[in-house]
């Protein structure tokens, strides 16, 4: 698979196909192919995003942004995380740095939030 073909897939990625295909959380993804196979994506995906804009971080200060989001969102999916880093690297921003990340996870987490409580209320209505 190569980097355009995931970036088209990606591309196409919303908080509502997300939902909807019932992708497994990142804790689920933990418990299936381990913790370290799981820290190692999430690495690369914020390696990514940092190189997009030219900063060069290190492998350690990775690997801690990689724990501290995944124990902060780990109940969202895999999908969730490649949707918010392609979304970061578009972004007009002279600078990349946790807070970025931070921020637009917590930007995601709450609009994903919002559609499933949205849609929880639509199935609410249905048997009224």
């Amino acid at each position: 698979m190569n980097k355009a073909f995931l970036n088209k897939q990606v591309s196409n990625l919303t908080i509502e196909k997300i939902v909807k295909n019932n992708y497994k959380s990142i804790s689920a993804l933990e418990k299936e192919i381990g913790t370290t196979e799981v820290e190692k994506g999430i690495s690369y995906l914020i390696a990514d995003v940092c190189n997009a804009f030219g900063k060069q971080i290190d492998e350690q200060s990775v690997l801690q942004y990689s724990r501290e989001l995944i124990g902060s969102y780990y109940y969202l999916a895999l999908e969730d995380f490649l949707l918010i880093t392609y979304k970061l690297k578009r972004k007009r921003i002279n600078k990349i740095c946790l807070n970025s990340f931070l921020h637009d996870f917590e930007k995601h987490a709450q609009e994903r939030a919002s559609f499933i409580e949205h849609l929880n209320y639509n199935d609410y209505l249905k048997y009224k």
